[in-house]
């Protein structure tokens, strides 16, 4: 087993121990934190932003990372992808974040902090192939010593 469900109940003691960060949504904090605290919900992450021309700032590689395009009474509807959502297959919902205020830059559609849950409308998950099994079919552990044994297959 890869990583198992309390490794993000740090972040549900989060919004309960500082809701006062998130500002005009302090109150929003307040609730999830009751929220998971009484139903155990399973939380993933995914904070990092594609791996595509890295060098580039935001605004030149903006139809790829997570923005803004519209907000409604149900709340927002965004467009774009994160990648490393360590256990997102297993979870009952994803915070999506970003890592740095330099990858948002200046504009603020890209600074973005909220909660998905994992069965929303337009929501896809693409997972990596599995380096046990790729080692496996190759015959040569070699080419992944550690995860070839300890792969967190999530």
């Amino acid at each position: 087993m890869g990583r198992t469900p309390d490794y993000k109940a740090a972040f549900g003691c989060a919004l309960g121990a500082n809701p006062g960060f998130y500002g005009q949504f302090e109150q929003n904090a307040r609730n999830w934190y009751t929220r998971i605290q009484e139903t155990g919900l399973y939380f993933n992450h995914a904070i990092v932003n594609p791996p595509i021309d890295r060098h580039l700032p935001t605004d030149k590689v903006k139809d790829v990372y997570i923005k803004l395009e519209k907000e409604t009474d149900a709340g927002i509807i965004v467009s774009g992808a994160k990648v490393v959502a360590t256990n997102s297959a297993l979870t009952h919902y994803n915070m999506i974040g970003f890592g740095s205020a330099q990858v948002m830059g200046e504009n603020p559609d890209f600074a973005l902090m909220f909660v998905a849950p994992m069965d929303a409308d337009g929501v896809k998950l693409i997972s990596r192939a599995s380096y046990e099994m790729v080692a496996g079919a190759t015959g040569s552990p070699y080419d992944y010593p550690l995860s070839s044994r300890f792969d967190e297959n999530d």
